[in-house]
């Protein structure tokens, strides 16, 4: 993305996660031609994986777990690639566009996904 001119692009975490921060629109052009360029490195090209119903139904439940749990504006999960979101979370398989009234690392947020049976990776106490 960087040689593609992007040059503020994040290295992934850890986990393989990538956390588009202010100062990249990924609704520019450039941002577009970037990402189109580069789709060959992601996996399977960057297609989403095909989910099964019974995945799909298990992300609905952890959606509406987070609202129930604090997280009142938490989204469904994400069926298709996201485009034009300006921020996504993803994890265990599951895609969220999130907006800024959101925070992951908040103990709040940390809480109610625990509550809803995720452990997030990263976050959290420290040992």
């Amino acid at each position: 993305m960087r040689t593609h001119g992007v040059t503020n692009f994040p290295d992934p975490s850890a986990s393989g996660g990538i956390q588009i921060g202010p100062g990249s629109n990924p609704q520019s052009p450039a941002f577009e031609t970037a990402q189109n360029a580069c789709n060959k490195y992601l996996p399977n090209k960057g297609q989403p994986p095909v989910t099964s119903a019974a995945d799909r139904a298990k992300a609905v439940a952890f959606s509406k777990c987070m609202r129930t749990h604090g997280e009142p504006d938490f989204p469904d999960p994400l069926l298709s690639p996201p485009r034009g979101a300006t921020r996504v979370l993803a994890f265990h398989g599951m895609s969220f566009a999130v907006g800024s009234g959101i925070d992951p690392r908040s103990p709040a947020f940390q809480q109610a996904a625990t509550d809803c049976g995720v452990r997030l990776p990263g976050f959290g106490k420290t040992r």
